[in-house]
């Protein structure tokens, strides 16, 4: 068994020995033995341990450097079907590392999305959707705030922190057709992986909401989130 406070002490452990540039870089892995704690957790009830997860991810403490770490043990554990019942929170931590996407059975087969491609969600797609300028449409039609509002991060209760944009949980509907408009990646290392991300455009909702015009509706998404993506091409 492994606590919350232990795990977070051997988070500071590991930054003052190895520094905040090195564990920024190259991830929990290189500067911890999450295994370790991965292991520890594992033999915990699934419901104590995912607590802890969700806990640790929550940490304000390191910068939130504590998400990161909740991340890398989520994706050395196997139990993750019995951690989503025991706390659905775990799923969107799941989707926000590209984990659920590496949870299925046989082999996968790679299709990368030429610019232009559209998309059609078979399924609902929730992901972080940030509060950033090049977002601004879609923080507009899906969670319905102005990006341009006075004092709006202070009003922004549900949102969260990640530096130094707050995004927020967004569901886009099945049925909702998406056209690739850029796909961003570059090398680097665990860091840069952060700015992975693909922008889309939506051509079509379900409900039939105007999308085209002056005001079209693109965002941006991290990849990872991406790779949770349910769809059929047109």
């Amino acid at each position: 068994m492994i606590t919350l406070a232990q795990i977070l002490k051997l988070l500071d452990t590991a930054l003052v020995q190895s520094g905040t540039i090195l564990f920024d870089d190259k991830g929990p892995t290189e500067v911890m033995d999450v295994g370790a704690i991965a292991t520890a957790l594992q033999a915990m009830p699934a419901a104590d341990a995912a607590r802890v997860i969700r806990a640790l991810a929550r940490s304000k403490m390191n910068y939130q450097r504590g998400e990161q770490l909740a991340l890398s043990i989520l994706a050395e554990l196997r139990n993750w079907d019995e951690l989503v019942d025991a706390d659905p929170h775990i799923r969107r931590l799941m989707n926000q590392e590209g984990l659920a996407s590496r949870h299925v059975d046989g082999p996968l087969t790679l299709h990368i999305p030429t610019i232009g491609e559209e998309l059609t969600l078979a399924a609902p797609w929730a992901f972080n959707l940030y509060y950033e300028r090049r977002n601004d449409t879609a923080v507009s039609f899906y969670l319905g705030v102005d990006l341009s509002a006075t004092g709006l991060y202070d009003r922004l209760i549900n949102a969260r922190w990640e530096n130094g944009f707050k995004f927020q949980w967004c569901t886009i509907a099945a049925g909702t057709v998406l056209a690739v408009e850029r796909i961003y990646v570059r090398a680097g290392g665990a860091a840069m992986k952060e700015y992975d991300s693909i922008t889309f455009r939506v051509i079509s909702t379900p409900d039939g909401r105007k999308t085209l015009g002056k005001g079209k509706v693109r965002f941006w998404a991290k990849l990872l989130e991406c790779n949770n993506i349910q769809y059929e091409r047109l």
